[in-house]
This record gives C-alpha cells, structure tokens and sequence, in this order.
C-alpha cells in the first residue's frame, strides 16, 4: 500500500462557514487535530519550521454561501494547530486571481485579525516580489514566477476547499497550488493544458503536508456557481499531495482516473503511484456522488444563443463563468438575446441580437461582423463578464 491519508468527519460543528464563534473555530480544530494525528511522524517537519498556509480564496461568498472559498474556521484553527505544532512562524497567503486583491480577501473572509491574533502572518503574493523558479524538464511552464514567502517557507501547505471544477472536474490539493501564480501567470496554458500548467507548478513548489476543507464542500458549478454540500463536516490529510487528492476525489464521487491533473501528475512522477491507505473513517461509509459541473452554455441560458466552433476548454469555461455570474445577478435578462461565438470556425455566423465574438480565434475567423470582441487565448472568466457590464451596463457596480 501507499501513503498514509487521514479521514476524519464530526457528526455536528457548530456554526457554519459564515456564521461562527470561539466554540465553533475549536470544534474544527479538534476535527484537524485528530485528522493530522493520524499521519505517520506528525508533525515532522512543522516543529522549529516557516510553515506557509495556502487556503483557496479565490472570490468571496455572495447572496449566501456556495463553498467557494477554504473555510476561514479551517484557516485560523490551522494556524493554532500548527503553533501548538512548534512551528517558527505561520504564514497564511495567497493570489485570488484577475480582478481581485488577496488584500480584499482576506477583509471580506474576516481573516486579518484573526490570523495575527493566533500568531499568524498574512502574505500578500499579489504584492510580493516573484522568485523565478525554473524547471529542468518542464512539461510546458519554466521559469514559473512563485511568490516569496513560497520561496522562504520552510514547508508549504496547501489548503484546498473540495469542490467540483467545470474545467478540472475538480479542485484539490494540486489545483489549489495555481493561486501561488502572478496575474501574468495565470491565463496562459489555460486551455486543455491547465493540467500540465499545474504540474509544473506543483513541481516548481511541492507542498509538504495537505488539508483538505471538507466541512461544507461545494458541487455543481464550482469553482464559483456550485452550491454547499451543508454539513459534510470532513477533513482530509496527507504528506503526499497526489494520494490526498486521489482519496478526496473517491469521496466526491470520482474515479481518479476521470481526473486528468491526477493523471498527469502520476505520469510525471509525482506521488508514490500505490494506491493510498487510508486511516480514520471508512471513506465508503461517507463517500457521496458530487453533481458535476457543466461545461457548455449551450441551452443553459435563455436568449443567449452559443456558436461552438470548435472551441476549447479555455474558452468554454471562460463563457460559462461569465454567463453564469451575469444570470446571476439579473443581467442577461435585460440583454438577451445574445449571440457569443468561440472557436476556430465562425460556421453559419452570428445572427441574432448583440453579437459578441469571444477569444481570439472566433474574432479572427469571423473576420468582423459583430458588436463586442472579447480578446484572449484564453480570455480571463472576468474580461466577458466586465466587458458586456461596461459596454451595456456602465453604471452597474462589477460583482464578479
């Protein structure tokens, strides 16, 4: 058998990810507690250790709460746990992606005070001075550009939410490592080559330990647009970042080899390639089937009207980000009917209502003949959404 990955689930946390208290946050932690317990020497190499948390908070929850975003109860009983642990110092950072400052973040999460009041230090990446970091054999990323403190740290932990990914499938431990990425970074090999994009970062700044925030995981159309799973109340833990995963993926529902980053990452090398052990709970006693997430916008929306051309899964998922937020928040209603293309070949056209022309290709095969275009290969999820709310809408505050 393989590397050991701890499974520990609570019958009931009190509070939820929006709405906790002291008693709330240590319920978690003696949920992590146990869980990291388990795995073999702990805590190893976080005693006399820089130990960096790398949560996901890629946006903030809206209009309630969709599991977007790591558990703040998971990041501040993380940071006590690892104090407790011997840690030197306990950073929490990270880069939320185009459009939003980890600085507003970790305001809006409510994490600053409580992160420095338990000892801890935030990193600021999208502000930090890059450290290029380049790869022998890169599959299609060298130098990649990581953030100091992941340079300075002594151990990086990353600390996933479980949620479904409508580009991925899913967003794990290994995809969670994407946000150590400067904007520049972040939209190239963004298209079916996100997986090998991910390994090489994860080459470039292997994680020593994963958690992964199970308490109210999200499926559906995550990243963003899922919806909570309300009290799943699990944590996952592992030395190995691809066994950790490989578990999380068979409690959502998933085989591992429907996971393409997984699969890349055993061709590289990375992992032990044996199948884990699991220690704890019984994850067949648990395990649930995730709703997946959809890619195509084809019939999704009303009144918008799609021509695929041929595009790829850049692009795809880029459309179904933007369209899903402006449905969202009442836009497409007040502009329907739209036609969006993407892709290499521009087919029949695009005939009916505000024509808009996303990526590079389809601007270029369409050689004109619509109302907006949308550069990129691929375009950024935001540049649709703030590109249709600024032509259309310019009054209407940007909510991506």
């Amino acid at each position: 058998m393989g590397q050991i990955v701890s499974l520990s689930r609570a019958e009931i946390l009190p509070g939820t990810p929006l709405r906790y208290d002291g008693r709330s946050i240590a319920a978690v932690r003696s949920l992590l507690e146990e869980c990291l317990a388990r795995l073999p020497a702990w805590p190893g190499p976080i005693s006399g250790s820089t130990v960096l948390l790398k949560p996901n908070l890629v946006r903030r929850e809206r209009d309630g709460y969709r599991g977007i975003c790591t558990d703040s109860r998971v990041i501040l009983a993380l940071v006590e746990l690892m104090r407790d642990a011997g840690a030197r110092a306990v950073w929490v950072g990270d880069n939320p992606g185009v459009g939003f400052t980890s600085r507003e973040a970790f305001r809006l999460g409510n994490l600053g005070g409580g992160v420095s009041a338990r000892g801890g230090v935030i990193r600021h990446f999208d502000e930090e001075v890059r450290i290029a970091v380049s790869l022998d054999d890169p599959l299609v990323m060298s130098p990649v550009q990581v953030p100091a403190a992941a340079a300075e740290a002594d151990i990086l932990v990353t600390v996933p939410k479980m949620k479904t990914h409508m580009h991925c499938t899913v967003s794990l431990g290994l995809k969670n490592l994407l946000g150590l990425l400067p904007d520049a970074q972040r939209t190239v090999f963004h298209r079916e080559d996100i997986h090998l994009k991910i390994v090489d970062v994860v080459r470039a700044a292997p994680p020593g330990l994963t958690v992964v925030d199970a308490l109210w995981p999200q499926e559906g159309q995550g990243p963003m647009f899922g919806t909570s799973v309300e009290d799943f109340n699990c944590a996952i833990a592992g030395w190995d970042v691809v066994a950790t995963d490989t578990v999380a993926v068979r409690l959502m529902g998933f085989e591992p080899g429907e996971i393409t980053t997984l699969r890349v990452a055993h061709a590289a090398g990375l992992g032990d390639g044996e199948e884990p052990r699991v220690e704890g709970v019984n994850p067949e006693r648990i395990a649930r089937p995730f709703r997946r997430a959809v890619l195509s916008s084809q019939g999704a929306f009303r009144g918008v009207a799609i021509l695929d051309g041929g595009a790829c899964s850049g692009c795809l998922s880029s459309l179904r980000h933007s369209l899903e937020a402006l449905s969202q928040q009442g836009v497409l209603e007040r502009l329907t009917p739209l036609a969006i293309g993407a892709g290499r070949s521009a087919g029949t056209g695009l005939e009916n209502g505000t024509r808009i022309a996303l990526g590079d290709c389809f601007a270029d095969a369409c050689r004109g003949g619509v109302d907006v275009v949308v550069p990129g290969c691929p375009p950024h999820a935001f540049d649709l959404y703030r590109r249709v709310i600024g032509t259309f809408l310019p009054e209407m505050p940007l909510r991506f």
